[in-house]
């Protein structure tokens, strides 16, 4: 859909289902490991999530080559 001064929407049509064929949209995918941001983390401006997913996969790749 074009609209005025060159801005352009594009929206995808598809259904998109997890694997057990419920719906993902709005819903999303439930977290298996939370992490909850402190006080501190956002003071010194730092994304606890990301450094905690950062250090699974870091993990999980040492693990994986043993």
């Amino acid at each position: 859909m074009y609209l005025p001064e060159n801005l352009t929407v594009t929206w995808t049509g598809m259904k998109i289902l997890k694997h057990d064929g419920s719906d993902l949209f709005g819903v999303g995918i439930t977290p298996d490991i939370y992490v909850n941001r402190t006080p501190k983390g956002i003071a010194e401006g730092r994304d606890e999530v990301l450094e905690k997913a950062i250090k699974l996969a870091r993990k999980k790749t040492l693990n994986s080559n043993l």
